[in-house]
């Protein structure tokens, strides 16, 4: 399921041979997929309902779709995704235009008061097959937990780098933070001279970052941890583009 990548540099004087390469479209234009916990707030402890749909968007039947979920082993993420219909492997087959769905549980896991939430973070695909291009899904509930500050830097990373360079701080701009469990605004800010946005103490729990006027380079914009977890209280520093 996993793929890999090479870099090859050459000023073009020689061509060199032909060599064919084989590229696949992503599955997630075929195969879409949607989810829910069955609430917003829980205790450690709690069972989760977790409602997962899966859509065939393309014209062909899909054979053998599984999930795989927790791919980094967090500590916060929701237990017992392992036993579940969906990850049992090559199990979900969808005729073109069909979509079902499924109801699984799980359990809040004990390290989530420090994060003031915990996560799912399944992605879908075929095996074997590309890991790149999967369709997923994170999902985000609260658990009760004291609020935290949290703040950092918003740029626009021109040469890629993941270095805030001169002339890269996205300053004098208005930025909302996002609670991730129900979407709504939880702090505002303005980006100072270098960038650097200070939303002061916020409600715990996992939270994301909305800049006026710029959309996220990697992915959703990531999601930061307000809570008192190790990392919890971190500067992060976020990537926008127009």
């Amino acid at each position: 399921m996993y793929g890999s990548a090479a870099e090859q540099r050459g000023d073009g004087s020689d061509p060199g041979p032909s060599v064919p390469l084989r590229a696949v479209r992503p599955l997630s234009e075929k195969l879409h997929v949607t989810g829910s916990f069955d609430r917003g707030t829980y205790q450690v402890g709690d069972p989760v309902q977790v409602t997962f749909t899966l859509a065939n968007v393309s014209g062909g039947d899909l054979h053998g779709v599984t999930a795989g979920c927790d791919r980094f082993g967090g500590e916060d993420h929701l237990l017992g995704w392992p036993d579940w219909a969906v990850a049992t492997p090559a199990t979900i087959d969808l005729a073109a235009g069909e979509s079902r769905t499924f109801t699984e549980t799980g359990t809040v896991p004990s390290a989530a008061p420090a994060y003031g939430g915990f996560y799912a973070a399944c992605d879908f695909g075929i095996d074997p097959g590309p890991a790149d291009g999967r369709p997923e899904l994170n999902l985000f509930g609260h658990v009760p937990a004291p609020p935290g500050p949290t703040g950092g830097v918003i740029y626009h990373d021109g040469n890629n780098n993941y270095t805030v360079d001169a002339g890269e701080a996205i300053t004098g701009t208005a930025v909302e933070l996002l609670d991730r469990v129900d979407g709504s605004v939880t702090a505002t800010a303005v980006s100072d001279a270098q960038g650097h946005v200070a939303f002061g103490t916020v409600p715990a729990g996992p939270s994301s970052v909305r800049v006026d006027g710029w959309r996220p380079v990697d992915g959703d914009g990531g999601t930061l941890l307000v809570g008192s977890c190790w990392n919890c209280g971190e500067e992060w520093a976020l990537r926008y583009q127009r």
